[in-house]
């Protein structure tokens, strides 16, 4: 069987087995075989003239064409096979995508709500899913589900919140989990799991006055209390303060010797009477 005759009588195998090949043989009968590029008896190639003369040619070198029909005629040709009135008497819609995938209560197609085209959720999906690295069979597929009542996640949308994108919703709460992910490896290039590690040793309270953290809840992604400290210099993290020993740090600069200062002042200060500044 001719292969472009196994493309089916769709609009692009129409337009491939009738318009296109039309269009090019009307394009070829019009052209002078003097004006084309062509190969002499000699084995050598001509570069044609194109149907005009030697001066014209020459103006027209370095100009590029203005001619809107020219401009537009491949572009033209191709979208010609999606023109309405290309398309098929039998209207009826494609129950599938070509790759199988059944258009069903799991699986409805994504209307584009410009152009009217309908794309299959499960390709959209697996396609994504490639771009990370990701085997879509190592995946399972979840249903889309407009009406539920929760995201994929299990967080209710009467508690959390969503955000209604038309076609999809986006839950509150995962935003939150997500952002506060980004932001830490963004700030500081670690993750929950590093955080983890960093309060075990440090024994869940603050590295400098041992102060307990209370507030910090990892499970539920939410730092609380405790601050990454990092050296403003080297740029590396150091461990995790409360927000009082952080700000501390900060305002002294990280000095060692304006600490030391302190830590003299405060010892002084000590063995004082305490009328002296009365």
């Amino acid at each position: 069987m001719d292969p472009l005759s196994a493309r089916g009588t769709g609009p692009v195998g129409t337009w491939l087995l009738r318009d296109l090949l039309e269009t090019i043989e009307t394009a070829t009968a019009s052209l002078d075989p003097q004006g084309c590029d062509r190969m002499e008896s000699d084995g050598v190639m001509v570069d044609g003239t194109g149907g005009l003369d030697e001066e014209t040619r020459s103006k027209l070198a370095n100009k590029s064409c203005v001619n809107h029909e020219h401009a537009t005629l491949w572009r033209n040709l191709g979208s010609s096979a999606f023109m309405t009135n290309q398309v098929p008497t039998d209207t009826t819609q494609a129950q599938s995508c070509v790759h199988g995938h059944t258009y069903d209560e799991d699986n409805p197609p994504y209307v584009n709500p410009n152009k009217g085209t309908r794309s299959c959720r499960r390709c959209t999906r697996n396609s994504k899913l490639r771009s990370r690295g990701i085997d879509p069979t190592t995946v399972p597929y979840k249903p889309y589900r407009r009406g539920n009542t929760e995201c994929r996640a299990g967080h209710g949308y009467d508690t959390f919140g969503f955000k209604d994108y038309g076609e999809g919703r986006i839950c509150n709460e995962c935003i939150r989990i997500t952002s506060a992910k980004a932001n830490l490896k963004k700030a500081y290039g670690l993750t929950f799991d590093d955080v983890a590690r960093m309060l075990a040793e440090q024994g869940h309270a603050c590295a400098t006055c041992l102060e307990p953290f209370t507030e910090v809840n990892l499970d539920d992604f939410r730092m609380g209390d405790a601050n990454v400290d990092h050296c403003h210099t080297g740029s590396h993290n150091r461990g995790l303060l409360c927000m009082g020993c952080n700000i501390a740090l900060g305002k002294v600069k990280d000095n060692v010797k304006t600490l030391a200062r302190m830590i003299e002042y405060l010892e002084a200060g000590a063995g004082r009477a305490a009328d002296r500044w009365s």
